[in-house]
């Protein structure tokens, strides 16, 4: 190729990383991502260069979107099919072990598919990681906007392909718990109607706490005393099958086993746009404000099990492993700017990178 070719399309990637990185600047997402560009000339089309910028709230729209048709699929079965006469074995088309295996196996393809977007399609994993791994602050808005987004729209596919089971199951009209033929709980969580509010909020805190803990143990590529594969074994994906199955097959009874704000919150928006009455939002036979409970308590839950992790066990760069364990930022900004500057050049560097 003639020089004055290689510099021109040198200028011109220059020119392209410039716009990159200023449009996730402004969407609050890493600049310092690569750009992932697999096809040679892709980086002229309009799209492929809008996919580059919006890598990981694409990837996490998208495997919350799968997650919740494979989690809802197997609620939706196991409730409207569960005394189908015409069921091999006749035992209906659904029972109670479909929910964890569903849920555990939408976890599974929903990670496979957003790959290292390192969110794992749960607001409160999001969050968490924002406190104590270093993910961007400003990009938890629209990583939180995509994966409710994904719930909402997988909710309302879910109900379009189970409508007319629906209908006849509860008789053509859309009801809410504690009614006997409801079926609002296959789009969102209800409580049982004896759970106390206490029982309530800690079922979902221990769930999440459970859950984040496990996460960042995954994750943490000094656990057990060697280093494995950066960033986590390959398995991650089937560790996270088993943690989600042995969550909702142990803990996913009083509160339906809720632990997702997204799914949640996105189902429960999408159900109240497909009809079902009001009561999905007020839920009289518990008390009124129990829809905060799966939306915000596992924010705490899930800040709660990494902090617990880190104080224990990680010995990589978090907040924890600052002064006064994080807690000195609180009356010395100063200090806090100079200890995030200190873990921002330790995860760039390679012998010290978090996982």
């Amino acid at each position: 190729m003639p020089t004055w070719k290689r510099e021109k399309e040198r200028q011109a990637r220059k020119v392209r990383k410039h716009h990159f990185q200023r449009g996730r600047y402004w969407l609050g997402l890493r600049t310092d991502a690569r750009i992932k560009q697999h096809h040679y000339g892709s980086e002229q089309l309009l799209w492929s260069r809008i996919r580059a910028v919006m890598q990981e709230p694409f990837s996490e729209f998208l495997g919350v979107l799968v997650f919740t048709l494979v989690q809802q699929g197997g609620l939706a079965q196991a409730t409207l099919g569960a005394d189908a006469s015409g069921a091999p074995g006749g035992e209906g088309y659904g029972v109670w072990l479909t929910v964890p295996f569903c849920t555990g196996i939408g976890v599974l393809l929903g990670v496979y598919i957003a790959g290292d977007s390192g969110s794992y399609l749960n607001p409160a994993i999001t969050f968490a990681n924002c406190l104590f791994r270093g993910l961007p602050w400003r990009s938890f808005p629209i990583l939180m906007f995509a994966q409710t987004l994904g719930a909402f729209i997988g909710t309302g596919i879910t109900y379009g392909i189970y409508q007319p089971a629906i209908e006849q199951y509860s008789g053509g009209a859309l009801l809410a718990p504690p009614d006997s033929q409801a079926t609002a709980a296959i789009f969102t969580s209800f409580p049982q109607t004896f759970s106390s509010r206490t029982s309530q909020l800690f079922s979902v805190v221990q769930r999440t706490a459970i859950m984040q803990c496990v996460v960042v143990a995954l994750k943490d590529d000094y656990n057990l005393g060697q280093k494995s594969s950066p960033g986590g074994s390959t398995n991650f994906p089937m560790n996270l099958f088993f943690l989600f199955f042995a969550l909702t097959a142990s803990n996913g009874w009083q509160t339906a086993g809720q632990a997702n704000p997204a799914l949640d919150l996105g189902g429960r928006c999408m159900a109240s746009v497909i009809g079902y009455p009001n009561t999905i939002w007020t839920l009289p036979y518990t008390f009124s404000g129990y829809p905060w409970i799966p939306t915000i308590v596992p924010f705490i839950g899930a800040c709660f099990g990494a902090w617990l992790y880190d104080v224990l066990i990680f010995t990589g760069v978090s907040p924890v492993n600052t002064p006064e364990m994080g807690v000195k930022k609180l009356y010395s900004p100063m200090l806090d700017w100079s200890n995030r500057k200190e873990r921002l050049k330790q995860r760039k560097d390679p012998e010290t990178a978090m996982p």
